[in-house]
């Protein structure tokens, strides 16, 4: 907007300095004015520039935020996602669960029951009370309760508790089964034997046939020829002693045998498999007690039965007589009728 006055023609821009030059210079401060003007404006001017100072800052962290989670959703989106359980191949089957029994890996958790297939990569844990018979690489394995162990193609981590392994009578002609554990590598040479692992110590007791035994640089075969010997693994060094091949240590594992199917098959068929569970002889009183129980066929049982349950349906329906006063022997004969 323009106006006019005496002088003439003018604009805005000009008025102001036009009105200064007509005022004339400006009277001096007081001293005391003066300074009290100075303070109040140094003051306004350092509050102006803190406040500056802060919006500055608080963009430069809203920057810097911006771009840590940026970075952050780029490292997830590159980073791999988890593996899946490696669980293509099969490497056992469940054959008996009494309890309750688990299989986890990176994803999921799972009951396990009579006729499951594990892959590799999962982890078993078996709570109290709770006994796991499965075939593992041709090899009858049973967990005991409260044991954790990793199964992988080609050997077993033992990280707790007991494992049994029983790879057959005659030399197996299978894959290894190795088992891992704190101390040191086991491999089975068609053997029975069983592995404890605990806070303290290993051990590893074999009833038949023998175990290798690799632990930094040591290297041992623990035989049972002369009968049932244990290997004791721990920080002061390895011990070798000779067990019972019968008893307390073993007790576990008959009762967590897989179970066996009677009906159809003769009553020696099942005596012979019952004694090998039971780490005992099986013995005949004469032929005629041999030639009875090759001949004589169980019926009626389609269902697996265990060591104990078998032996009360042999001895109450065969003819036959069970003595089991020898923790070491099966003695069976003919039982004499009555006159």
């Amino acid at each position: 907007m323009t106006s006019r006055d005496h002088d003439g023609p003018t604009n805005d821009d000009e008025l102001l300095p036009r009105l200064f030059r007509a005022l004339g210079p400006a009277p001096a401060l007081p001293i005391e004015m003066r300074r009290a003007w100075e303070s109040t404006f140094h003051n306004e001017l350092m509050r102006h520039l803190s406040a500056r100072r802060q919006r500055r800052n608080r963009l430069v962290s809203g920057c810097v935020s911006i771009v840590a989670l940026v970075a952050l959703a780029t490292y997830v989106l590159r980073e791999p996602p988890l593996a899946p359980d490696i669980a293509a191949a099969e490497v056992a089957r469940v054959a008996l669960v009494i309890g309750r029994a688990e299989s986890f890996g990176a994803r999921a958790t799972r009951a396990l029951g009579v006729g499951d297939e594990l892959g590799a990569g999962q982890t078993l844990r078996t709570g109290p009370g709770t006994l796991l018979a499965l075939r593992y690489r041709d090899a009858d394995v049973r967990l005991n309760s409260n044991t954790v162990v990793a199964f992988l193609p080609t050997r077993l981590q033992l990280a707790r508790g007991d494992v049994y392994v029983d790879s057959g009578a005659a030399r197996h002609r299978g894959p290894t089964v190795m088992i891992e554990t704190p101390r040191g590598m086991l491999a089975h040479v068609g053997t029975q034997f069983e592995v404890s692992v605990d806070d303290d110590e290993v051990r590893a007791a074999v009833r038949e046939g023998a175990v290798a035994f690799t632990s930094d640089g040591d290297h041992r075969t623990i035989n049972a020829a002369d009968g049932p010997t244990q290997i004791v693994v721990s920080a002061t060094g390895v011990t070798t002693q000779r067990v019972a091949g019968t008893g307390a240590l073993w007790d576990w594992v008959v009762a967590a045998a897989p179970g066996y199917v009677v009906n159809g098959r003769s009553a020696d068929e099942f005596l012979v498999w019952a004694t090998r569970q039971m780490g005992t002889q099986l013995r005949y009183a004469d032929d005629a007690a041999r030639f009875h129980s090759q001949t004589v066929i169980m019926h009626g049982n389609v269902r697996p039965l265990s060591v104990a349950q078998g032996l009360e349906v042999l001895n109450a329906t065969t003819g036959l007589d069970l003595d089991e006063s020898d923790p070491d022997v099966l003695r069976v004969s003919v039982r004499r009728s009555n006159p």
